[in-house]
């Protein structure tokens, strides 16, 4: 019995190399998603620590002088 090449292809596809595909994406996901909420929260408690320092005319934020 031949096996078509291609239907061996489509399985090896569907059986080893998409699940460690979408693995990667999921893991790379939620990297990402944990690397934002780190940030926020390092900045939150830098703002709470040193107080907002925004301008009241423009609205931008200010660089602290911090020496």
């Amino acid at each position: 019995m031949r096996r078509d090449p291609k239907n061996l292809k489509i399985k090896i596809y569907r059986s080893i190399i998409l699940p460690i595909v979408l693995y990667r994406l999921e893991n790379l996901s939620l990297a990402l998603r944990y690397k934002h909420r780190r940030r926020v929260f390092e900045n939150r408690m830098l703002r709470r620590i040193f107080g907002s320092k925004r301008e009241e005319m423009t609205g931008e934020w200010r660089k602290l002088d911090i020496q």
